[in-house]
């Protein structure tokens, strides 16, 4: 069996968890997908596979204080904006994959 890190399985780990979320976000189901956010875009930056590199430091500290109030709020509401407002800013930095 071969154990070698496979991108797609782990984007499409990542489709599986943002729908999880979808249905019920919780704050297991959202650590879960950053977690594995977090692998795919180190993954990307490793290899050189982020295209635009413009910014890419402000672009990354917006994604974590969205990331932090999702994560840290209990108003449901709130917490869906600033999930979606995040895996926005990193479906960007990625060049749209999670489309």
């Amino acid at each position: 069996m071969d154990n070698s890190f496979k991108i797609e399985d782990h984007v499409n780990a990542l489709k599986f968890r943002l729908a999880l979320c979808e249905r019920t976000l919780t704050s297991t189901n959202m650590i879960l997908a950053y977690t594995k956010l977090e692998d795919v875009f180190v993954y990307y930056y490793k290899n050189e596979m982020i295209k635009d590199l413009t910014d890419l430091e402000k672009q990354i500290t917006k994604f974590d204080k969205m990331k932090n109030l999702a994560l840290g709020n209990k108003n449901l509401g709130e917490r869906k904006v600033a999930f979606s407002k995040s895996i926005e800013l990193m479906n960007k930095i990625l060049g749209g994959i999670l489309l």
